[in-house]
């Protein structure tokens, strides 16, 4: 494995889709929170939790960035440790790029990249466990 800080523009390159699904989701997401909260009964905004009575591997996720909003940060990871040490590693890959105008690249082998899926495989199916008994 190698690891290169390479030079990048500091405002990195957004596609459009991106940001709709974004926006889609955050509006959706405090419609629920304000609907949920006029009517004080709970609204499900997972299209797989409501058809299989499952956990999806991103549930918690809209109740954790409330608890971030509010401050309360640990909260917020213990709802789904993946999706935020994700974000996490996003904002700050963001603010490197924008403060330093540098990017991190890995270069892996193939062999590398093969078991950079597969330990990732196992994070997304050990935080799905997690959530469908700890969480949701």
């Amino acid at each position: 494995m190698k690891i290169e800080v390479v030079p990048a523009s500091r405002r990195p390159h957004c596609p459009w889709w991106a940001v709709v699904c974004v926006l889609v989701w955050a509006v959706s997401a405090a419609g629920a929170v304000s609907l949920a909260a006029h009517t004080r009964r709970k609204i499900e905004l997972c299209a797989f939790k409501h058809l299989t009575g499952l956990a999806c591997p991103t549930c918690g996720s809209t109740r954790g960035l409330r608890c971030l909003i509010e401050g309360r940060v640990a909260q917020s990871w213990r709802k789904n440790p993946l999706v935020f040490t994700a974000l996490g590693v996003a904002v700050s890959a963001l603010l490197f790029r924008a403060v330093c105008g540098r990017r991190v690249r890995l270069c892996l082998t193939r062999r590398q990249r093969k078991l950079a899926w597969a330990v990732g495989a196992a994070a997304l199916l050990g935080n799905w466990a997690y959530v469908i008994s700890c969480v949701g």
